[in-house]
């Protein structure tokens, strides 16, 4: 029997919990200390984010590969084991993610992270050190599976703060906690700056195609994050249902599955009031670039599924970066029902030899 004892005291015993630090931050407030709690099991304690991200979900890298990135990712359900993307205000709240039961947290991870699939940027993370050994997960966890974003994979190179570090060596490893590389606090409040460089001029684009409740102006681009739109008007029927949509590049006409609403001139996000002959600079969030995102500027009615005007945005536009200290903006999320192309009214669809593209 002492015999038996002193073996089992030489094997490694499963700790009951253990903390992997706080997230590497990069960007829109993220916060929290990483806690596993078993192998399908982790608590992000005191999580903070501030919703601004349009498709973010919380994400987790397979063992063996380097950095944070979606094409090899896998996304987990929310706190509520639903795949809802995370589009709400979190202010240091603790909550628990449970990761399909196929998968476990010490054998097939090697970082945990909070990822925009829809814009390819590492909000934060942090990394799973190897030869863990955790609890056993408890036997009545829900038996749910990954989430599947409905947007493009973006690989490495694309990803912003892909949270790729390089060893003494030279060899690409993972970004740990520490690493001077990364900022592990959030930044400061950026105040308010004058809207362009005063040696960049604005590029104009024209003005709107208009379509309904009397929408015209110019649009002129500032630089990567703002844009302009000269002697703006707007009746303002439609009220608290109609934003500015931008959509993605390499999207047919204009609808709002494949877009997404920015707040007003004043970073508010209740809608656009009535207009006219205004003009308004309209300054759109930190990791969305309008040179490389960004195919049409519309403004478009939620409710109605309705497009009232657009202009599209021309390739190979020479736009100038944006200034460093321009106010952070989220993405709107409004309350309706997604819109398709063939449900929107006025979808800006033309054919050019045979293919869709966006009306000119």
């Amino acid at each position: 029997m002492i015999h038996f004892i002193f073996i089992a005291s030489l094997l490694p015993l499963a700790t009951p919990q253990v903390s992997l630090g706080k997230f590497v931050y990069n960007g829109h407030g993220l916060g929290g200390e990483v806690i596993l709690l078993n192998e399908r099991q982790y608590r992000i304690k005191g999580f903070s984010y501030d919703g601004g991200g349009p498709a973010v979900w919380h994400t987790g890298m397979p063992k063996g590969t380097v950095g944070v990135y979606s094409d090899d990712a896998y996304a987990f359900r929310n706190e509520n084991d639903n795949c809802g993307r995370l589009n709400k205000k979190y202010n240091n709240r603790d909550i628990t993610i449970t990761i399909p039961k196929n998968l476990k947290l010490s054998r097939d991870f090697s970082s945990i992270a909070v990822y925009c699939y829809r814009f390819c940027h590492n909000f934060g993370h942090v990394k799973v050190p190897g030869n863990l050994r955790l609890p056993a997960a408890p036997k009545n966890l829900p038996d749910n599976n990954v989430c599947k974003p409905d947007h493009p994979g973006c690989s490495r190179d694309r990803t912003r703060d892909n949270a790729v570090c390089e060893e003494s060596s030279g060899k690409s490893v993972t970004c740990p906690a520490e690493s001077p590389l990364v900022r592990q606090t959030p930044r400061p409040p950026k105040p308010r700056t004058r809207t362009r460089s005063r040696n960049n001029r604005p590029t104009s684009i024209g003005r709107f195609i208009s379509y309904a409740n009397g929408v015209t102006g110019e649009v002129q681009i500032l630089n990567d994050r703002q844009f302009r739109v000269k002697r703006f008007s707007y009746t303002g029927a439609r009220g608290k249902t109609t934003y500015f949509l931008l959509m993605e590049k390499n999207v047919a006409g204009i609808y709002n599955v494949k877009g997404f609403a920015v707040p007003d001139e004043a970073g508010k996000c209740d809608g656009l009031k009535s207009y006219k002959n205004r003009d308004v600079v309209i300054t759109i969030p930190e990791d969305i670039k309008i040179s490389r995102d960004i195919g049409a500027i519309a403004v478009y009615d939620y409710e109605a599924c309705k497009n009232f005007a657009h202009i599209v945005i021309p390739p190979n536009l020479n736009v100038p970066p944006a200034p460093p200290r321009l106010p952070n903006r989220k993405v709107c999320l409004p309350h309706f029902r997604p819109c398709s192309r063939n449900d929107t009214a006025n979808n800006g669809v033309c054919k050019v030899r045979g293919k869709d593209t966006t009306c000119n």
